[in-house]
């Protein structure tokens, strides 16, 4: 029996929601807490940014080097994901809000190029999209997503030190909690 195109749509949003949804249990909480994860005693290289190498949707590459001085907020995705349908109009907004702010959000497109563009341009990405594909989910592991999910947000400070990870959507206003602190003595 060949399912429709809407159907396959469906049963992939609800393994979007369900992997999102199991996370939350697999995880310790205390890796989606801000002090905890600042303060607890990790392995060196589970905490600094990982070197990575891709290409936008431009074709250009891109390191971890690409922003130097920024904050950097990498927010791992899919098109075919339900959960990161929904938060990225958030992440537009806060691009556009923030401006100013020595702050870049990285999408890294865990997806096929077309849909990955697709997605970007119908939403208005504002931000670099990063063109990971299958071994997006390598990069996302050493960032500290062990269970796979999507989404993944894991935020860096300008030294590439883990500020704070987390598995599931995220909204902009906390981003704007979460990144508040770090700009103080720097902004206004």
């Amino acid at each position: 029996m060949k399912l429709p195109l809407s159907a396959w749509v469906a049963i992939c949003a609800l393994v979007g929601v369900t992997a999102g949804i199991s996370a939350r249990w697999l995880l310790p909480a205390e890796e989606n807490n801000l002090h905890s994860s600042i303060n607890k005693p990790q392995m060196p290289d589970s905490n600094t940014l990982p070197a990575f190498r891709l290409s936008d949707l431009q074709g250009r590459i891109k390191t971890r080097d690409s922003w130097p001085g920024k904050i950097l907020v990498v927010n791992f995705w899919a098109s075919w994901c339900a959960p990161c349908r929904k938060e990225m109009p958030d992440f537009v907004d806060f691009s556009k809000q923030h401006k100013n702010w020595p702050v870049q959000i990285i999408g890294i497109a865990i997806d096929e190029t077309n849909a990955a563009r697709q997605f970007a341009t119908d939403i208005g990405v504002n931000y670099p999209v990063l063109l990971a594909r299958d071994e997006g989910f390598d990069l996302n592991s050493a960032m500290g997503n062990k269970a796979g999910v999507l989404p993944f947000t894991a935020i860096y400070s300008a030294q590439g030190k883990r500020l704070y990870q987390h598995a599931g959507e995220i909204n902009k206003q906390q981003l704007e909690k979460l990144i508040s602190p770090y700009l103080e003595g720097k902004m206004k």
